[in-house]
Parts: C-alpha cells; structure tokens; sequence
C-alpha cells in the first residue's frame, strides 16, 4: 500500500517492512510492480526483508527491487521476531537518512 500511494502523498521515503512479494509458495502471484512506483517517482524506498520470509526471500525481493532502492536483510522470517533489534536499527537507519539527522529510540 505505502508503495502505490507514495507518489500521491507526496511521501519523502518508503519504508516496507517484510514485504509481501506473493503468498507463500506461489510466487507466480507476484506484487514486485508495486515496488517499481516509488523509484519511479524518485522517492527513495528501503526494504526491511526476513532471511526466511515465505512471502518473499530476500534474494526474489532483491530482484524485484528497482535501482537504487535498497534492501535490509535480517534473521528470521515474516514476523522479524527472531531479531527485532536488527529491524528496529534498520528502521532508525532510514529515518536518520530522510530526516539528515540521528534517530534514536
């Protein structure tokens, strides 16, 4: 959703968290063009990826991913509950980039 009204919103960044690419074991039902409106409206997009995401594994999400949207792989799968901390410093990471300044918790 954040993708598709990022350029109508006049949203600064994207921030995805686990992004669902397809339903788990069917990847035919892809949602990768959703990924492609920000980067074509030059907003910035990040995406904070499980390394085992049955919704998308980093590897499908990365190469869904338009330049020079990046991507944040972490532990665990869909939920992030195996590493929150890894997924709460990518998030303050991206928030420090869009607003110049240090995030903190």
């Amino acid at each position: 959703m954040a993708c598709r009204t990022a350029p109508d919103l006049g949203a600064d960044g994207v921030l995805c968290l686990a992004f669902p690419l397809h339903p788990p074991g069917n990847p035919a039902r892809s949602r990768a063009d959703e990924l492609i409106v920000p980067a074509g409206h030059g907003i910035p997009l990040r995406v904070v990826q499980g390394a085992t995401d049955a919704f998308g594994t980093p590897t499908e999400v990365r190469a869904a991913l338009p330049d020079p949207a990046i991507l944040v792989e972490v532990a665990g799968g869909h939920g992030f509950t195996r590493r929150p901390t890894a997924v709460v410093a990518a998030v303050l990471d991206f928030l420090s980039e869009r607003v110049g300044r240090p995030v903190r918790e």
